[in-house]
């Protein structure tokens, strides 16, 4: 795999190259199938550019080299990677506020983060693909938890809601399979009908907002399985009777 056009073929893909010099350095580095796919990951759903892809690639790599080679930037984010790393080989608790702000502040530049969740979403979606239904889930569990408490919230807040909403159903499902699952069903078996009920309940809004003039976006979704949970736990009850499955979003186009 670790050959100079397959990496330069592979960055092509999303639109991103560099010099001869450049993918010699990045080629000698141990480069996984997670790594890779962790790059897909942050290029096309994150949009994070290819001085951060750079320096995820080479974390591990001699720092002159990155700095003559690619720029203080990019050494920037390569020491930022490593203390994150740092901080988590310290063992300090996640489930702390505190450890949200210092990692925010080792990682100096906000890039190293959205790299980060890059590689979280890799790791969930590869058990998500490996462990089957019927699987021993308490081996992930750790990580279910981490990424709940830490990696969802910083999505948040970073305006990664979809990504964000995926980290928390994942975590959801390695935790409490078995609710997870009852809401899933619920939701799949109700599709139909719930999907019906929106248009009805959006197209009078829609004709009324055309009839004023207005540009605008109007769109209905399905509330994720995270927020059903949680509103579960709220409310002491089970799926049947959380009634606000959906929401309604409309945007409008003002000058």
């Amino acid at each position: 795999m670790n050959t100079i056009n397959y990496i330069s073929e592979f960055l092509a893909q999303y639109g991103i190259s560099y010099s001869d010099e450049q993918l010699a350095l990045i080629e000698s580095q141990e480069l996984s199938n997670s790594l890779l796919e962790t790059v897909a990951v942050a290029v096309s759903e994150i949009g994070l550019d290819k001085d951060a892809i750079a320096a995820f690639l080479l974390k591990n790599a001699d720092p002159a080299q990155v700095e003559k080679l690619f720029g203080k930037s990019v050494l920037t984010m390569t020491i930022g990677l490593q203390r994150v790393d740092s901080l988590y080989d310290k063992q300090t608790s996640y489930e702390t506020e505190n450890f949200r702000k210092l990692l925010m502040t080792l990682a100096e530049d906000v890039r190293v983060v959205l790299i980060i969740i890059a590689q979280r979403v890799q790791l969930m979606r590869q058990y998500n693909t490996e462990l089957s239904e019927n699987a021993d889930f308490s081996s992930v569990r750790e990580i279910a938890n981490e990424t709940s408490f830490l990696y969802a919230p910083l999505a948040h807040r970073l305006g990664l809601y979809s990504i964000k909403t995926e980290l928390e159903d994942l975590s959801l499902k390695f935790r409490e399979y078995d609710t997870y699952k009852e809401i899933a069903t619920a939701l799949h078996q109700t599709k139909k009908s719930r999907d019906q009920y929106v248009d009805s309940f959006i197209q009078p809004l829609k004709r009324r907002l055309e009839a004023e003039g207005l540009k605008f976006t109007i769109k209905g979704r399905t509330k994720s399985i995270h927020s059903i949970y949680n509103k579960m736990l709220k409310q002491k009850c089970d799926v049947e009777h959380i009634y606000d499955l959906f929401a309604i979003r409309i945007i409008l186009d003002s000058p």
